[in-house]
């Protein structure tokens, strides 16, 4: 069995390196497709024999993108149509792209790259009763889609022997999160964030393995936590230089409800007999969500009910400058933060920021404050 720092090795090099770990998985004679960026049925892919890659940007500087893309636009499709013009996503052989916010919507049109592009819509009120239907004919087409790129069928069996896999992946990350604030000396903002990122540039069963091996280690330890406990909100928090802060600052991450890692891990479904009811119904019944309709807004709740179960000290508003369907709940999520008294700070995790001054002054400000 590998030991803890050997298991965080491993998924720091993959979350750190996503091309070379999606060279590794091409060179091994696997073929990949790419997903864009959220809430996809990456199962139906991985059902046809692909290994789905998490296509979310990078870091680095906008030298191209501006001709395709309006200025306003977010940080994170900016910097894929930058890395789009460089050919880094050729290797895809399809691209899935989820039409969940005006940007994406619009991706289709927007994307010139070699690989083709599959645009699936979802159902933003999941509560009406066509919600489920309108998911399934979705995904139905897009299973059509893939096997005429694939030049087979993919079979029932197929989708559900996916779905056991993607669900044991899911559970693991759970488990994951369920436990990781209980050892701060040891998983970092920066590594629970690569905890989560790795199982996008690999094959998710191998990702299983990992986490599930790691978190068995974790529990043979004895639990520390000296610092004080944060839970983070938004879209993605993939800056490391901001999570660097956080823990220089005495922070480390309790809970999350990040997009791109709890918001992977939570979503669930019923069994079905329907391979595609199923993954319909993973949408639908999910929890609450920035991207979907929810007029009880129960994101606000889920946020606090983490702070209690963590004891986390206050809340990180990691907000995607330009992020609309983001920026609509804060007002709600705030107002229930201070009606609990819970402390809050909002921080920018642009990814082509250079000038980190104003949110290490926010994160020192905040340190202090809770210690007052």
């Amino acid at each position: 069995m590998k030991n803890i720092n050997d298991i965080i090795n491993i998924l720091n090099e993959t979350a750190q390196n996503p091309k070379k770990a999606v060279d590794v998985i091409i060179e091994n004679g696997e073929k990949v497709c790419g997903i864009m960026p959220a809430f996809v049925p990456e199962e139906i892919a991985y059902a046809a024999g692909y290994i789905p890659v998490g296509i979310w940007g990078s870091d680095g500087e906008i030298k191209n993108a501006q001709s395709v893309m309006p200025p306003f636009c977010c940080s994170i499709m900016m910097s894929v149509i930058e890395n789009q013009l460089k050919g880094i996503y050729d290797v895809c052989d399809f691209i899935v792209v989820s039409s969940l916010c005006d940007t994406l919507k619009c991706m289709g049109q927007k994307y010139k790259g070699k690989s083709p592009i599959i645009q699936i819509s979802h159902p933003h009120n999941r509560s009406i009763e066509n919600a489920v239907d309108f998911a399934a004919e979705e995904y139905s087409i897009l299973r059509e889609k893939i096997e005429n790129i694939r030049g087979s069928k993919i079979t029932d069996r197929d989708i559900f022997n996916a779905i056991e896999v993607y669900n044991e992946n899911r559970k693991a990350l759970r488990r994951f999160g369920e436990i990781s604030y209980k050892y701060s000396d040891i998983i970092t903002p920066v590594i629970r964030r690569n905890v989560f990122k790795s199982g996008y540039f690999m094959d998710r069963k191998n990702h299983t393995e990992l986490i599930n091996s790691l978190c068995d280690l974790l529990e043979e330890r004895e639990a520390v936590s000296d610092k004080k406990g944060v839970v983070l909100t938004g879209i993605i928090a993939d800056d490391r230089k901001i999570l660097d802060m956080l823990y220089r600052n005495d922070f480390y991450v309790a809970a999350d409800d990040i997009v791109n890692e709890s918001g992977f891990a939570n979503c669930h479904a019923p069994d079905e007999k329907d391979p595609i009811i199923f993954l319909a119904k993973m949408w639908t019944g999910g929890k609450s969500t920035l991207f979907a309709y929810d007029p009880f807004k129960k994101r606000a709740e889920h946020i606090i009910d983490e702070v209690k179960r963590t004891g986390a000290a206050g809340v990180v508003f990691c907000y995607m400058p330009f992020c609309d369907v983001d920026a609509f709940d804060e007002p709600i999520i705030v107002k229930r933060l201070k009606e609990e008294n819970i402390p809050f700070i909002k921080i920018d995790f642009g990814m082509q920021d250079t000038n980190y001054s104003r949110a290490e002054t926010k994160i020192e400000a905040f340190s202090e404050m809770l210690e007052l």
